[in-house]
């Protein structure tokens, strides 16, 4: 499985996705992170990113696709705002998730859960809501005042008050 997952790392400037934000943006990001760069090459960092918008073996729907997705159901008058809503959370969420394991603030399961959160909001037109809820909670979690536990649908259904099926994330 990790030998598969080599031949999609990407090199400087190249096979750099058009719908990821610019390369440079997470190559200053991982440059103003002394401890993660002790910990983790630019590249393995980069590879990350890359995941997380694109999707891989493991984890297949990439934030790329739930973007397009979530922004299929918004009101064309909201469609504008909230399309920079979400590129500005899943930069977010990229960069902390892209992270060495053992200093990020963001794991795959928060991924699945903020995925199904977003997919109901969606489907019970609290998409706006839901955006400025996880764009909090992953500042809060990066900031360190609010904990990785506090993650859990039930969060979601109380703040936002939607019906969510099930308590487990896909992962």
């Amino acid at each position: 499985m990790l030998i598969g997952s080599c031949s999609i790392l990407p090199g400087r400037n190249t096979g750099w996705d058009e719908a990821i934000p610019p390369q440079h943006t997470f190559e200053q990001l991982y440059a103003g992170d002394t401890l993660n760069q002790a910990l983790q090459s630019e590249r393995e960092y980069l590879t990350w990113v890359v995941r997380f918008y694109k999707g891989w073996e493991i984890f297949p729907l990439g934030w790329d696709s739930i973007q397009n997705s979530v922004l299929a159901t918004i009101d064309e008058r909201h469609r504008a705002k909230s399309e920079k809503k979400l590129e500005h959370l899943g930069r977010l969420i990229a960069d902390a998730w892209a992270k060495h394991n053992s200093i990020r603030h963001i794991n795959t399961k928060m991924l699945s859960i903020w995925g199904g959160v977003i997919e109901a909001a969606a489907e019970q037109k609290k998409t706006p809501e839901a955006i400025d809820q996880i764009t909090q909670d992953v500042l809060d979690l990066i900031s360190e005042t609010l904990t990785p536990t506090e993650i859990r649908n039930e969060r979601y259904r109380e703040l936002l008050r939607l019906k969510i099926e099930s308590d487990k994330p896909l992962l």
